[in-house]
This record gives structure tokens, sequence and C-alpha cells, in this order.
């Protein structure tokens, strides 16, 4: 009698286990990113990088922090060829049927031709590109910068101030964001 309710207590005990586990994996989410980049045609060894850079960084979320929250992300990456109706269709495809949480596009002109997706489904987007009419009317890199530095201080633990590189192309577009992420940086009062 007492060996059968040990017995009864243990089954008991692992069902709970066996339930608490499965509810952990049955609430979790996948967080769905569509990529929209460009692997062949021009530029292509940039569109490359940029595409190996985020399947390596989600792959790096998903192993080794557990994902984001416990939610794994997936990434199912599209070739444009460097060509806007491609990237177009592969947004509108992430928007429409797949219903991505998030989505990332390569160059200034499939992410200018993308933005009205972008915009009717209110879809996070990053582009890679260099032009500052996608970001238009709403902000400038410089705007970027600020939203980045504010994110590393809010989430900063350490008690001395975070190292922060800025790395940039020498481009015109880009460039003038130096000196006032710096300032930004140095003037902006610790929490």
């Amino acid at each position: 009698m007492r060996r059968q309710r040990g017995q009864r207590f243990l089954i008991t005990i692992l069902a709970g286990f066996l339930s608490i586990s499965f509810a952990g994996v049955a609430s979790a989410k996948t967080i769905k990113v569509g990529a929209a980049i460009n692997m062949t045609g021009p530029a292509s060894t940039w569109g490359q990088y940029h595409a190996k850079g985020q399947q390596d960084y989600f792959r790096y979320v998903n192993e080794v922090k557990g994902g984001v929250a416990g939610n794994r992300i997936e990434m199912t990456l599209v070739d444009t060829a460097y060509k806007v109706p491609e990237a177009v269709a592969a947004v509108r495809k992430f928007a429409v049927q797949e219903k991505v949480d998030m989505i990332a596009t390569w160059g200034a002109g499939e992410g200018l031709a993308a933005k009205p997706i972008i915009q009717t489904y209110k879809i996070p987007t990053i582009n890679y590109s260099t032009s500052w009419e996608i970001l238009a009317p709403f902000g400038s890199y410089k705007m970027d910068c600020y939203a980045i530095l504010d994110y590393i201080r809010a989430i900063h633990k350490g008690k001395e101030a975070p190292k922060v590189g800025l790395l940039t192309f020498c481009l015109p577009s880009i460039t003038p964001m130096g000196a006032p992420s710096t300032n930004r940086a140095l003037n902006t009062p610790r929490k």
C-alpha cells in the first residue's frame, strides 16, 4: 500500500513536470523574418554578406540565447537578384501570405518600392541600403544611431559606460551621422 502511494506520488510529480515542460513548448512562438536580399546579380557579394550576417545572428540568438523570450527566430531568404520587381513580390508575399513578423530588404530601389506595402501592413523592417529617402519623412541615419545608442544604454548593466563602435561606409549620406552620434553618446545622461 505504502509502495503504491509512493509510485502514485512519483507519477503525479512526473506528470506535473511533463505538463509544465510541454506547456512551455506549446506557448513558444516562432518569430518569422522574411529577407528579400540580392544573393545574385550586381552587388551580390554585399547582399551575401548581409544575409550571412543576419542568419548567423539569428542562429546565435536561437542557440546561445534560447531565442527571444523563448521564441525562436526563423528566417526565409529570397534572392531578389538586385531587381526591384522580385523584391516587391517577395515583400508582398511575406506580408500577405506568410504574415512575417519582420522584413529585411537590401537595396535602395527595393526598399523604396516595398515601402508602401510595409507601411500598409505595419511590419518592422530593416533595409541595408544607404538611402535616406527610405527613412523620410520619419527619420534619418542620425535617428537610427540615436535609437541604437539609447537601446544600448538602456540594457547595459555594467558600472562603466558601455563601449560602442560606429562602423560606416564613407558615403555622403552616412558620414554626417558620426559627429551627432558621438555627441549623443557623450552627452546623454546615464540612468
